[in-house]
């Protein structure tokens, strides 16, 4: 038999005896590999959904809308058609784009509100990249979203609202109210840029969810030279955003957050490897007498590293191997709970590059952390260790202390910088992370050393013999203290944040000032709404428009623009005005105060028809718009100004908004009712609306807490 071989047995039976020391480093480096696979595997899932060609970030080269408009027009198609016949543009498609989609199902009254609903030219979108779509056999898009009313919605959505392909849904948009049925045509697996939360459908799809106004607001673009078109289409008045922007903004983030994940997993290795250590010195103290024995057989230091090295090495190749199991168990969970917080369509895949990295690191961990206690035994005196004389390690020379520590540090540097593939972000880490561990583990073991010297335990033996024990046992309880420090720390903070948020988010719901129900419809509709609403009894009842209008400029500063929409109201309600009072007034406007116009001036406003009217500023507004039902920053004017403009009687061009405040008991109640009975109005309780961010802030920090769990 080959000493190797000789020790290789006697590791493996060292280990099978090891008994509950053993089991504690195992689980040491079970939990450090744990971390650091499902850490990996989530960032790389992430890497993949991030880290994307500049035209798949919108599925073109550029994105664009009109700059001083409110929707993209013929005129504004035609001079299009003039950039493409001169070169400047390859191809176009214009999109509906709306981020107010409200969706219910037929007789519900309870609304989702899913992040985009767009609407596209089947043919034409996108004019880069595709759309993935499950549960479609071989039809393409334009099949799919031949008439009104059919859509495609994202994997996310379906799963989140339980919906597959031909279940019936009624659709509206936020800033007109008019309800549209639809029916699901398929489900989208995958978009260019990843991204879900979406709803598609056809134009004829978006103009009826427009009421009938312009519902083209977006156009996306290829060029040969998207810089040079950049240029020449905001002079011809277009806000332009370029793909490659975008594509760089998205891996900066990507970047942080793969640094972010990784280094967590490092720290999790990290704190493995404490446990390892600490476990390691325990273990090896126990076998004093042991390695005296060994010692005195003639067995040199150089014996007992390959001796005590395999034992470790074994221990941490079985821990790693199985920690690397349960990670990629633990990032499906942490996947899953990822993307209840995105609008990420994920699709999860298992790197096995990744999870030999992780094994490598964790038994290449084990070693290097176990190395410390193996020298200090293996220099120890064989007469010394019979005698049960304690042989600390600051008796090595201190160039050996440096050397062991360089030694130590190198390779483990080295494991880091293949995990988080970066050298100085490796250093940067361990640094930290040593500074942190150093600082903590100090302050800690000065609390001790206070604690045990205040409390009065000399008439209480067994509590008088603990802290003797504490005081001969060195640093063995700061790891230990750190350990629960930072878990449990870590744990409560993120337990504490989690109910001030969701108390934040009930209060926030609940404390809705002003009214807390509306009604939204076109503009024709406005008695019919007015009546329904007035017949529940409300505590109170007023009346707004919403109405679109081609542009808002400042008179005499045509390049001062304004976002063109009239806020009317009936009453300022939430509002708090500065200037005229209400009423005072009534062919004058309000402007938010941050424009910074100055009363006295004059804005002109430019209908859809082309009429243009000239209105006085006679004063300016805030409001906290957290309090508020979808707040728009447009020109705020008394609701009789609003239909003298007639841009009421333009078909699809205004909403009527009745809105309604019921005793808190009877929300509910009110709302679903109103639903019920206007099937093609859009009934908004507030209550509701603002609580819609709930789910996606539990799983947030449940994402948090599980996170913590594992610090623990």
């Amino acid at each position: 038999m080959t000493q190797v071989a000789f020790f290789l047995r006697t590791a493996l039976n060292n280990l099978r005896r090891g008994g509950q020391r053993a089991l504690v480093a195992l689980l040491c480096v079970t939990f450090g590999v744990m971390s650091l696979t499902a850490m990996m595997l989530l960032s790389g899932t992430l890497e993949n959904l991030l880290v994307l060609q500049p035209h798949e970030m919108v599925g073109a080269d550029i994105s664009m809308e009109r700059a001083g408009d409110g929707a993209i027009l013929p005129e504004h198609q035609r001079a299009l058609d003039a950039l493409r016949a001169e070169g400047v543009l390859t191809h176009y498609t214009l999109v509906g784009y709306t981020s107010s989609l409200a969706v219910r199902l037929p007789g519900s009254g309870e609304l989702r509100f899913p992040g985009a609903g767009i609407g596209i030219d089947p043919a034409a979108y996108p004019p880069i990249g595709t759309i993935t779509v499950s549960g479609a056999g071989s039809a393409g898009l334009p099949t799919l979203l031949a008439g009104a009313g059919d859509v495609l919605i994202s994997n996310d959505l379906a799963l989140t609202y339980d919906l597959a392909v031909g279940d019936r849904l009624v659709l509206s948009d936020l800033s007109v109210g008019a309800a549209l049925d639809a029916t699901v045509r398929g489900i989208v697996t995958d978009t260019p840029n990843h991204r879900g939360s979406k709803l598609y459908y056809n134009l004829d799809t978006a103009q009826a969810l427009a009421g009938g106004a312009h519902a083209l607001n977006t156009a996306l673009v290829t060029s040969a030279d998207p810089a040079a078109a950049a240029v020449k289409l905001e002079a011809d008045g277009w806000r332009v955003f370029l793909a490659t922007d975008l594509a760089y903004q998205d891996s900066q983030t990507q970047s942080f957050m793969t640094a972010m994940l990784n280094g967590a997993g490092v720290l999790g290795l990290l704190v493995g490897g404490v446990g390892i250590a600490n476990t390691m010195q325990v273990l090896m103290r126990r076998r004093q007498r042991e390695i005296s024995i060994w010692k005195s057989l003639g067995y040199r230091g150089g014996h007992m590293l390959v001796l005590f090295g395999l034992e470790a090495g074994l221990l941490g190749l079985a821990g790693s191997l199985l920690g690397a199991g349960l990670g990629v168990a633990l990032s499906l969970r942490l996947l899953d709970l990822f993307t209840r917080t995105s609008t990420m369509l994920v699709r999860w895949t298992v790197r096995y590059d990744a999870l030999l990295l992780a094994a490598l690191a964790g038994t290449a961990t084990t070693l290097i952390f176990a190395l410390w206690a193996i020298v200090r035994s293996s220099r120890a005196r064989p007469l010394a260790l019979l005698r049960g004389e304690d042989q600390p390690a600051s008796e090595l020379p201190w160039m050996a202390v440096l050397a062991l520590l360089l030694a130590l540090a190198l390779p483990f540097l080295a494991v880091i910088s293949l995990i988080m593939k970066s050298w100085q972000q490796a250093v940067l880490v361990l640094l930290l992370a040593l500074a942190g561990l150093v600082g903590l583990g100090g302050g800690l073991a000065l609390l001790l050393k206070v604690v045990l010297w205040l409390l009065p335990l000399r008439a209480l033996p067994l509590f008088h013999m603990a802290r003797g024990s504490l005081r001969r046992r060195g640093l063995t309880p700061v790891f230990a203290l750190v350990a629960l420090f930072v878990g449990v720390v870590t744990l409560s903070l993120s337990a504490v944040v989690t109910q001030n948020a969701s108390a934040i988010d009930e209060a926030a719901a609940l404390d809705v000032q002003g009214p807390n129900l509306s009604v939204l419809s076109p503009a024709a509709e406005e008695s019919a709404a007015l009546r329904a609403v007035q017949a529940r009894q409300p505590e109170s009842v007023s009346v707004g428009y919403d109405i679109p209008v081609r542009s808002i400029v400042v008179e005499g500063a045509e390049d001062e623009v304004f976002a063109p929409l009239l806020v009317a109201r009936s009453d300022p309600g939430e509002f708090m005005l500065r200037g005229a009072a209400w009423g005072s007034r009534p062919d004058g406007v309000y402007v938010a105060n941050l424009a910074g116009l100055p009363e006295g001036g004059r804005l002109v406003v430019t209908l859809w028809d082309g009429t243009r009217r000239s209105l006085p500023v006679v004063g300016s507004y805030t409001a906290d718009f957290s309090t508020l039902f979808r707040p728009e920053l447009g020109v705020l004017l008394p609701v009789e100004l609003g239909r003298s403009l007639r841009a009421l009687d333009t078909p699809g061009s205004g909403q009527v908004r009745v809105m309604a405040r019921f005793a808190p008991a009877r929300l509910s109640a009110a709302a679903a009712s109103l639903g019920a009975d206007l099937p093609g109005m859009t009934v908004v309780n507030h209550v509701a609306y603002a609580a819609r961010f709930t789910r996606a802030y539990h799983d947030l920090f449940l994402l948090a807490v599980s996170m913590a769990g594992l610090a623990l």
